[in-house]
């Protein structure tokens, strides 16, 4: 069942509805961000979706030799960047969306980058192989004036030079100086024999990855917190996603519930009777709190101060670890400690 949506958004654009009501479901509980920029790391549903299209994008110009991608050809036209359908196909939507990441500015324009080794199949004018964007976008009332608007790199460069075949002789003053910007472009060129091949600029290996597109378009689509998430490894998920809720006052304490509408009978805490039930009360000032704080500072032999908040305890923790004085307390005490031990401490303690 877990498979039907990746099946549905690698091939469909996921419609905008849908993933505002998947979205608005799960931020009831998880805040989809980087842990730099405040989450817990959960990517979201549409860089996921235009990831898994862009997928399409990298089959397509890798492999232009298979089959399917003769059909689409043949069908739909040669260039993917611009397809001669109606907007209601399935292939003009997948294309129509690729298209769209990128002018969006979730994708950089060389993020499909062209590297040419002997320009037989690099498009000269269409394909990005020189600068971020094709020379198609950068020149394009040059490009209205070639006679050969589809050749490779490899036609129009012969015996070591670029060979130009316009449709008139004098081309005028403001596409002279366009022409002499074009020639300045690609006077680095050089053919190497080899082929050419395609590479993804985001990917540090050149391959394309749907996790690495889709954590590239996370970083710009998802907001931002002023404060970056803390994610210890070596502690459960559950705790850390816990952690994560209490650093942002996200508990059904009372106190939280009772600002959000709901009827509450008592705000005040419910295990000691005495003070407002909020998140420092219930970690830090409760005296059952305390209690478990003094128990805490005995099993790990620690000098741990006592915290009044949430801020205080969250500004010593982070000294400690960068001091490592939490982490060698609690390796101390379990290398001194067998697990059925460490298990009876916990116990006992608690």
């Amino acid at each position: 069942m877990g498979s039907l949506g990746i099946y549905f958004m690698s091939l469909f654009k996921c419609p905008e509805t849908v993933t505002k009501k998947l979205e608005a479901i799960r931020a009831r509980f998880f805040w989809g961000a980087s842990y730099e920029k405040g989450g817990l790391n959960v990517g979201s549903l549409q860089a996921f979706n235009i990831a898994l299209l862009q997928k399409w994008r990298w089959r397509y110009l890798v492999h232009p030799g298979d089959l399917w991608v003769s059909v689409i050809q043949a069908i739909h036209g040669n260039r993917f960047d611009k397809v001669n359908v109606s907007s209601h196909s399935t292939w003009s939507t997948l294309v129509t969306t690729c298209n769209d990441s990128v002018s969006n500015g979730f994708l950089p324009n060389d993020a499909f980058f062209t590297k040419v080794g002997n320009g037989s199949s690099v498009r000269f004018w269409f394909d990005t192989w020189c600068g971020n964007s094709s020379l198609f976008t950068r020149f394009n009332r040059l490009f209205h004036l070639d006679l050969n608007q589809q050749d490779t790199i490899a036609n129009k460069w012969c015996n070591g030079e670029w060979v130009w075949t316009w449709s008139r002789s004098n081309l005028g003053g403001r596409n002279s100086v366009l022409f002499e910007e074009l020639k300045s472009l690609v006077s680095q060129f050089h053919a190497v024999d080899r082929d050419d091949y395609w590479t993804f600029s985001i990917s540090s290996d050149g391959l394309f990855s749907v996790k690495v597109a889709r954590d590239y378009i996370d970083h710009i689509m998802l907001p931002s917190s002023s404060v970056a998430t803390i994610w210890f490894k070596f502690i459960p998920r559950k705790v850390n996603i816990f952690l994560w809720r209490l650093s942002r006052d996200a508990l059904p304490l009372h106190w939280n519930l009772s600002a959000k509408g709901i009827d509450i009978s008592s705000i005040v805490c419910p295990v000691c009777n005495n003070g407002i039930e909020n998140v420092d009360h219930l970690f830090f000032s409760c005296s059952v709190a305390k209690e478990i704080w003094i128990k805490i500072r005995v099993w790990l032999n620690c000098n741990m101060p006592s915290f009044g908040s949430w801020e205080s305890f969250l500004s010593w923790i982070e000294g400690s670890f960068s001091n490592n004085v939490v982490l060698f307390a609690v390796k101390k005490k379990m290398n001194n400690t067998t697990s059925k031990d460490t298990r009876a401490v916990y116990k006992s303690d608690v």
